[in-house]
């Protein structure tokens, strides 16, 4: 009886140790494929910035604002000067 408990016992162990070690392997599969896809994504983001679109020919919001803030600023000063010369012009008569 002792006999067979230290058998099951090593058979225990070993399929503990094969199961530990399956799962460190697949751990490490795991992590090589990680790192194969942050090594393409990296060459794809390198090639991207090399031979991508230019940033500086994009139209951004910013500058369509800055033009709609400068057409708003020519009108207002439009309105001064035809208001400024229909006083003028009151002032006159």
């Amino acid at each position: 009886m002792n006999a067979l408990k230290l058998a099951l016992l090593v058979v225990g162990i070993a399929l503990a140790a094969l199961l530990g070690l399956w799962v460190i392997g697949l751990a490490f599969s795991l992590l090589q494929s990680l790192f194969w896809i942050i090594v393409i994504l990296l060459v794809v983001v390198v090639l991207w910035k090399l031979f991508g679109p230019d940033d500086t020919t994009a139209v951004t919001g910013s500058d369509a604002n800055s033009k709609l803030q400068n057409a708003e600023m020519t009108l207002d000063e439009y309105r001064r000067k035809i208001e400024s010369s229909t006083k003028a012009d009151g002032e006159k008569r």
